[in-house]
């Protein structure tokens, strides 16, 4: 074999992708374009598949989708997604020191990107190893629903217990030309130091995730940074946040001490 035909054998590197800034400056991007494109197409297959109506097609298509994506995230492509850990830029997780290993945060970016949230913008966060959609992820999803118009409007949160509040949430949306109302009443979990706007921050989640399983018929397991409690091993279920809330949350026995309203921030 001639030099010629083995130089013409060997492949060609790929270009890596570059943007140019606002500024006029050329950024180049740590992996190449055809890696990018690659993975967008493959969010979409994986979105789309979610709603395909054939059960085997959709378990084909998302399992080659899986595959692909764990192929082409490599160690190389996951340099740059690793330091999006722990910063509400990019996604948080209960290991402030350090994150996860590559692996665990491999298949929760591979989830994500099949679930159409994004791997920026704290859309997600994982917690006990697990991925977990956050508030702004779920409001992502609602959004992406064609025909559906939502508000949800925070009630005043109360206190019931040392840690334990109760927040209503009035829900009003509009889904392919029908309009329905629920007030939901729901136990939030108070963790030291949490104030008002937490507490309406996570009542808001949770009120996001049950219109999101209203209207898809589809479950999203909902949870961020703030709802991990401090557990001991002999204790823990698999998950921190798989514990039941303290029971008679909602209802109060006659003697029992009316629910004080949070102080709000001013």
């Amino acid at each position: 074999m001639s030099d010629k035909q083995a130089t013409q054998q060997q492949p060609q590197a790929q270009e890596l992708a570059t943007v140019t800034t606002p500024g006029g400056c050329n950024l180049m991007l740590a992996v190449p374009e055809a890696t990018i494109a690659a993975l967008d197409d493959l969010s979409k297959q994986g979105v789309l598949a979610n709603s395909m109506t054939s059960q085997f097609k959709r378990i084909f298509i998302t399992g080659a989708v899986m595959y692909n994506m764990e192929q082409i995230l490599t160690p190389q492509v996951m340099q740059n997604i690793m330091w999006l850990q722990n910063s509400p830029i990019g996604f948080m997780t209960d290991k402030p020191q350090g994150g996860y290993d590559e692996q665990t945060v491999r298949q929760c970016v591979i989830q994500a990107s099949m679930m159409g949230i994004d791997i920026i913008g704290n859309e997600f966060n994982i917690l006990a190893g697990r991925f977990y959609t956050a508030k702004n992820g779920l409001k992502h999803m609602l959004r992406r629903i064609p025909g559906l118009m939502q508000n949800v409007t925070p009630g005043i949160p109360k206190m019931t217990a040392e840690s334990t509040a109760i927040i209503t949430m009035h829900l009003d949306w509009t889904y392919n030309g029908k309009h329905k109302e629920k007030d939901l009443t729901l136990p939030i979990r108070v963790n030291k130091g949490m104030g008002a706007d937490a507490i309406i921050g996570k009542g808001t989640r949770k009120a996001y995730a049950w219109l999101y399983e209203e209207v898809t018929g589809n479950s999203a397991m909902d949870g961020e940074v703030e709802d991990m409690i401090a557990i001991t091993p002999d204790t823990a279920p698999s998950s921190p946040l798989e514990q039941a809330p303290a029971p008679n949350l909602l209802a109060a026995d006659a003697g029992s001490q009316e629910a004080q309203p949070v102080q709000m921030d001013m």
